[in-house]
């Protein structure tokens, strides 16, 4: 009998150098973002391997292009919740090493903090993650959030004040200057003074 041959899936290998380019050169755009997370769905078996590449260009990339691999992450892990779990173990191991370091670099940059907070309480309402492990994560963010804000605000205090204010403190510390010389001038002068009087100017007696 007439047997139905079966269709064998052609599956290539994972490739790295095409991984690691597309992560280097990552932006904010939805479609490259579900593109991306599509191509390490597919590769979900190496997702340990995958998630190491991308905590490799996550620890040299600046604040703008982490905040896109964070985007990239949270489109993987919600597309494969029906694929099975292997990308939220995979990201799990690294994500707390990675927000420390996405806030060492984010430094005065508070929009990416904030974006990454919106995107750590999405995993934490999706349930990807424990809410404790998302407040673990939250509260590095926060933290980082809330003191760019008061860094912020000094140097808006700073920067604020209007050029009048800042001429008329420079005269200030000009005429404290001119003072402090003008003191000096006249302790001077008194000393002087007073050595002449030390001194005999009387005419001296013939022998």
């Amino acid at each position: 009998p007439y047997e139905k041959k079966k269709e064998v899936e052609i599956k290539m290998e994972l490739n790295e150098g095409r991984l690691r380019s597309d992560l280097l050169n990552i932006t904010n755009e939805a479609d490259q973002i579900q593109k991306i997370a599509k191509y390490m769905l597919f590769y979900r078996e190496e997702a340990e391997k995958i998630v190491e590449i991308w905590l490799d260009i996550f620890k040299t990339s600046p604040p703008e292009i982490q905040l896109n691999l964070l985007y990239v992450c949270n489109e993987a892990l919600i597309q494969g919740l029906s694929k099975g779990n292997d990308f939220v173990v995979a990201f799990g191991d690294q994500l707390l090493h990675a927000m420390q370091l996405f806030c060492d670099s984010s430094n005065k940059s508070s929009q990416y903090v904030r974006g990454g907070i919106k995107t750590v309480k999405n995993w934490e309402n999706n349930g990807i993650f424990s809410q404790n492990f998302c407040q673990v994560l939250l509260q590095k963010l926060e933290d980082k959030s809330n003191s760019t804000a008061e860094s912020q605000e000094i140097d808006e205090t700073t920067s604020s004040k209007p050029p009048s204010e800042h001429n008329d403190i420079k005269k200030l510390k000009n005429l404290v200057q001119d003072m402090e010389t003008c003191d000096s001038q006249f302790v001077q002068l008194e000393t002087q003074y007073n050595d002449l009087n030390t001194v005999d100017i009387s005419p001296k007696n013939p022998e």
